[in-house]
């Protein structure tokens, strides 16, 4: 199963929001961009999503509303959401 596309918002509405809009990904990515314009970002929302899809309990617990939309793909497109509020 592949990660197709994800769409990530992170403390909606706070004056720390930060957000990826229609992020569509593919066999091979490479993320470029200006300093401080998200690249880092971008890995560690999907480092984190990886974590919690495979059940590691050894993530700290952070103080964010987080919200995913995932499209994953193997034969079928499988559409997830995920809403976290800690």
């Amino acid at each position: 199963m592949r990660l197709d596309f994800i769409e990530y918002c992170e403390d909606k509405g706070k004056a720390s929001e930060w957000r990826l809009d229609d992020c569509q990904l593919g066999n091979i990515n490479l993320v470029v961009g200006h300093n401080a314009s998200g690249k880092s970002r971008i890995l560690r929302a999907i480092n984190f999503l990886a974590h919690l899809l495979c059940g590691d309990e050894m993530l700290r617990p952070q103080h964010r509303s987080r919200k995913w939309k995932l499209i994953f793909s193997n034969t079928d497109k499988i559409h997830n959401s995920l809403h976290i509020n800690s």
